[in-house]
């Protein structure tokens, strides 16, 4: 699959809920790694979720982590970009963790480049959450099934 925006798409929502999505995966993945190659399943859940509905606040608050949704569409999306070669899910410690793939560079570097959805792409860098804030037992998060 070949996602081609138009010049016209400048931090619009297109019809498809994918691209977004997918624009928030790549993006979360290349800027929020930090050292490491792959991120957990619950950090990026959680930047998604968040990045999603625009909650800049809950992104910067370094006290305690706000609970989140892992709605359907996350999980979709992740699949289908993971089937899509843009992100690889893999298996870390027992863990699903996620990597960007070449292919999702390229796709993130295309946005960039292209000026499309500056505002989450600039969200996403903001944000400074270290991946030892996700491995305590007690966070929460709500699981809603379609």
């Amino acid at each position: 699959m070949e996602i081609i925006l138009s010049d016209d798409l400048q931090d619009y929502q297109p019809d498809s809920f994918y691209i977004v999505h997918l624009v928030i995966l790549c993006a979360s993945l290349k800027y929020c790694l930090g050292t490491s190659k792959s991120m957990s399943f619950k950090k990026l859940s959680y930047i998604f979720d968040n990045v999603l509905k625009k909650e800049e606040d809950r992104l910067r608050i370094k006290q305690t982590l706000l609970p989140w949704d892992i709605e359907g569409y996350f999980r979709k999306s992740l699949i289908l970009a993971n089937s899509e070669n843009y992100l690889e899910l893999l298996s870390k410690n027992s863990m699903l963790t996620v990597a960007i793939t070449d292919q999702g560079e390229n796709f993130v570097n295309s946005i960039e480049e292209g000026g499309q959805f500056s505002n989450y792409v600039e969200l996403i860098k903001s944000v400074k959450r270290k991946e030892t804030e996700f491995s305590q037992f007690n966070i929460g998060c709500a699981v809603n099934e379609y």
